[in-house]
């Protein structure tokens, strides 16, 4: 009866409530097959991207001619291999959990996919790029090849590189139209924002070669002209991943207030997309916000923790954090003048920071036991140009320890440098009312006779030039 019951139901309802019950019991999950032709390998994988190991396994099985990758979850949107033993056979896309229902042919290297039209697409966009990429070498190698005759006269030269820039623009314009036609087509999948992504900034006029600032701005408004951040699905692939190191190098290369500048648009431009905003500010901030590291980019993380703090959409405990560390951060910059505090010097007499007079001061924060430390001061010591300036009397090395264990600082002048002057900060006012920033040790400042902060952060590598930018010899 209850069958009779069911039936009757299901037959008196509404076409469109029928078919919204069956996809309540519709196969979730993602059915991938692979069938491979002409090789054997000891087990096959997909393997997903991700930033920290760049690919994880995802499902791996013993090797079959023809294989069935199943999982009752869908796999994220995103960037994937298909690897053999270590071999990478294909790279396919993920854009949604509509797609997750292919096959993938494999035969003697050539490859196919059934069943995925985005992927299908992708095999073609890519060998369309890889065609282009070639007639472009061709035209270098050519020109490579003209500029070695030496016999060509300045018209020819001319006439060659004007028909050689035509055919460049040409190619250009070529892959133009390739690529926004996959975009269009595709619009709302991955491999739209995959090659959106990939579309390189436009070269800078020739006259800004010769001008820093010009090149600089340029970089900063083109550079991430045409990435997708409203697709968060596209910072899962290598694409995004590559750009962001790109991103990173070229901060390093650039004005310390250029790269200001750069990380101030970024996350302007990122604010609409929340997150991006987040993926990318904590992307960024183990490439140069860590002040252990050599990578540490003081001022523009400064400029992104500021950026963050302004930011409305950002989470509370978010902030806080933010607003900790730009605090901490956002003291002792060069050219304002130091903290002064209490020292007990190692002769039993105590004096201030101020007191101790200098045309110029490297004071270094530091701990007798650190190993940094000690490796520090061994180097110090063997600067021919610092042990010069201390000689005669234009530098003094201040070594402050800042720590409530007198015992261990006592100790620690048993051996110090007799050419340094050792003290200890005895009241703990650097640590207790944060007048430095102690969050690394050491920490190394130039100053001036008038206590101003020539360097902050400075290394002992850096020390020689430095002197030799504001004249000692």
């Amino acid at each position: 009866m209850k069958n009779f019951l069911l039936c009757y139901i299901l037959l008196c309802m509404p076409l469109f409530v029928f078919g919204n019950i069956l996809s309540l019991f519709a196969v979730s999950g993602y059915n991938i097959t692979v069938k491979i032709n002409g090789k054997q390998y000891d087990s096959v994988a997909i393997q997903g991207f991700s930033y920290e190991k760049q690919y994880t396994p995802v499902h791996t099985l013993p090797f079959a001619s023809e294989m069935v990758f199943k999982g009752e979850k869908f796999l994220s949107p995103g960037f994937y291999l298909l690897t053999g033993n270590k071999e990478t056979l294909i790279y396919f896309i993920i854009s949604d959990d509509k797609t997750q229902n292919f096959k993938i042919i494999i035969d003697d290297g050539e490859v196919s996919f059934v069943g995925s039209k985005e992927n299908t697409a992708n095999q073609v966009y890519m060998a369309n790029i890889v065609r282009i990429e070639q007639e472009i070498t061709q035209l270098e190698q050519e020109a490579k090849r003209r500029r070695q005759q030496a016999t060509l006269s300045n018209i020819e030269t001319q006439t060659f590189i004007d028909s050689l820039m035509q055919a460049l623009d040409a190619i250009s314009t070529q892959r133009y139209n390739i690529q926004q036609k996959v975009i269009k087509e595709f619009k709302g999948y991955l491999i739209a924002s995959l090659i959106k992504a990939s579309i390189e900034m436009k070269n800078p006029p020739r006259e800004y070669f010769s001008d820093k600032n010009k090149m600089e701005n340029y970089y900063i408004t083109h550079f991430f002209e045409y990435f997708p951040w409203e697709d968060f699905r596209i910072l899962q692939t290598p694409v995004a991943y590559n750009r962001f190191l790109q991103f990173v190098r070229l901060l390093n290369m650039i004005s310390e207030e250029s790269a200001k500048t750069f990380i101030t648009k970024l996350f302007t431009d990122l604010q609409p997309y929340h997150e991006s905003y987040h993926f990318v500010f904590d992307f960024l901030e183990k490439a140069i916000g860590i002040q252990v590291s050599n990578s540490f980019m003081e001022q523009p993380y400064i400029a992104m923790l500021k950026n963050a703090v302004a930011y409305p959409k950002l989470e509370e405990a978010k902030k806080l954090r933010c607003e900790t560390k730009l605090k901490k951060l956002n003291k002792n910059h060069p050219g304002v003048k130091a903290p002064d505090f209490n020292i007990l010097l190692s002769t039993g007499d105590t004096t201030t920071f101020y007191d101790i007079l200098a045309d110029y001061t490297l004071l270094i924060l530091q701990n007798p036991d650190c190993p940094t430390c000690k490796e520090l001061r061994e180097k110090l010591e063997k600067i021919e140009s610092l042990n010069k300036a201390i000689a005669a009397q234009k530098v003094k090395v201040l070594t402050v320890y800042f720590e409530k264990d007198e015992i261990l600082w006592r100790n620690y002048l048993k051996n110090a440098n007799s050419n340094y002057i050792h003290g200890w900060n005895y009241d703990l006012s650097i640590e207790n009312n944060e007048l430095y920033d102690t969050y690394i040790i050491p920490f190394m400042f130039l100053l001036d006779k008038d206590k101003k902060i020539l360097e902050k952060d400075i290394f002992w590598i850096e020390i020689e030039s430095r002197f030799i930018e504001i004249g000692i010899k």
